[in-house]
């Protein structure tokens, strides 16, 4: 798996510097595309600059605009592939903060640590994730 710190700036502007986990089939695909991303394979190019996802081939930063953008126009399509249906789409059509609205849903649901959740999503108190129970609590059942 990895471990990504991440500064203050590379966040939400109200969030603390923190930790990111990668693990499992996700840590696989980011293996993937860090050996990608520098190596020039699978047709990318050498792109430079430092940032892990480019938004082009000059090295620009990507945008929350085109994030949310891309992440939305990709909901019809996880919708039609049964991956979401038209209750969880939000995941998708929230953008970034769909994504990790989701993950905090996930982890609750999973039992995971209140306390842990805080320092891997850079909240500054633990009531932060406090609102996302009621959520987790359906996903339960």
């Amino acid at each position: 798996g990895f471990e990504l710190d991440l500064p203050g700036w590379a966040s939400a502007a109200t969030a603390r510097p923190h930790r990111v986990f990668v693990a499992g089939a996700g840590a696989e695909l980011l293996a993937a595309w860090i050996a990608d991303r520098w190596s020039g394979a699978g047709g990318l190019g050498r792109i430079p600059g430092d940032l892990l996802f480019p938004a082009t081939a000059s090295g620009r930063p990507v945008s929350a605009t085109a994030v949310y953008r891309n992440l939305g126009a990709l909901a019809p399509a996880a919708v039609a592939a049964g991956v979401l249906d038209a209750g969880t789409r939000w995941v998708l059509e929230t953008g970034a903060q769909g994504l990790r609205r989701a993950y905090v849903i996930a982890e609750l649901a999973q039992g995971r640590d209140k306390e842990l959740l805080t320092e891997r999503l850079g909240h500054w108190q633990p009531r932060s994730v406090d609102r996302y129970g009621p959520a987790a609590r359906k996903a339960r059942t």
